[in-house]
Parts: C-alpha cells; structure tokens; sequence
C-alpha cells in the first residue's frame, strides 16, 4: 500500500519520519515490505493446463513500512531508464550509421537492397524498445509495483533478520488475498 505525504510543514522536529534511503524530511511516500519465514511450500505441477500451483506456510509474517521520498524514487527511475535508453540507443545509432554507409560501398543493387533491408528491419524493432525507453525516461509513470521493486532490492538486505522471505505489497495481495495484480 503507498501513502503519501507531505511533512515540510511538520511541527515534530528531527523525531519525524524521514527518508529511509537519504534522510530528508520532505515528502515522501510509504511503501509496503512484507517479511517472514518460509516454513513449507509444496510445488503441484498440472502438466495438462501447463500451471504450476505453489502453496508456503509462512510463520512471523510482518509488515514493514518504509518510507521513500520523492528525489529518490525519482533518482532510481532515472537510473533503471537511462540504461536502457543508451543500451537501445547505441545499436539503434550503428545501425543507422551502417545503413548510410551501404549505399557508398559499391555492391550491386540486389546485395545492397537485400542489406539495407535487412538493416532496416533490425533498425525498426531496435528503435522501437529505444523509444519506448526514451518515453519512460522522459515521461515518467512512476508505477507502484515497479517502484515497489525497487525499494525492494534496496531494503532486502537490511530486513534479512526478519524473515528469509520479503515480498512487496503487490505480492503479498497476489499470493494471500487472492487479488488480481489488475485489481490496482
């Protein structure tokens, strides 16, 4: 579950609730791990539907709030996007490179053809992955459970103590609610 919340006008001094990650005392939103311990699971395979039901008893299941502000949510987006838009982008940019230097290298009209089309085609799915990259970088939707995920790969580290099983919200309403992921 994400709360949000601003605490710049807060009257609590420094005994407030600040960012887990840097400490700022600026708006923030809370962010559900849940952590426990795996007792026992069963895996039952149904080899006709081709699905795969796993049942765990879990045993000091907890809730743990953490509290992530806004710089960096906003930080981590960035980060995750722009690897991906320099990963997309740079064989997207060879390729064009390459699809301009085709027609100057002296081949019969057929190879260069077959080679241009063949670039070409790479270009378009390359291009493609690289703009839709290049949207959420510069188009942010800050969607809950990937920034769930994130929080998640920063914080699991340091709640290895209560449980050997964390999970974010979004899990935990999947596997003991019963809820659709669509549901949000």
């Amino acid at each position: 579950m994400k709360r949000k919340r601003d605490n710049s006008d807060d009257d609590r001094g420094d005994d407030g609730p600040r960012c887990y990650f840097c400490g700022s005392a600026g708006e923030w939103t809370t962010y559900s791990i849940w952590a426990g311990f795996c007792v026992s699971s069963k895996r039952t395979s149904d080899w006709w539907s081709g699905k795969t039901r796993v049942e765990a008893l879990y045993r000091d299941l907890k809730q743990i709030g953490i509290h992530a502000c806004d710089a960096c949510v906003q930080g981590w987006w960035t980060r995750r996007y722009l690897i991906g838009t320099i990963g997309w982008g740079v064989p997207t940019f060879l390729i064009l490179i390459g699809a301009a230097i085709v027609p100057f290298l002296g081949l019969s009209p057929s190879n260069m053809w077959g080679i241009l089309i063949t670039l070409s085609l790479f270009g378009v799915l390359i291009g493609l992955l690289w703009v839709l990259e290049v949207w959420e970088l510069v188009l942010p939707s800050y969607q809950t459970a990937t920034v769930e995920y994130m929080v998640l790969d920063r914080v699991q580290a340091d709640f290895e103590k209560e449980g050997d099983s964390v999970f974010t919200d979004s899990e935990y309403r999947c596997m003991f609610l019963h809820e659709s992921p669509d549901d949000e």
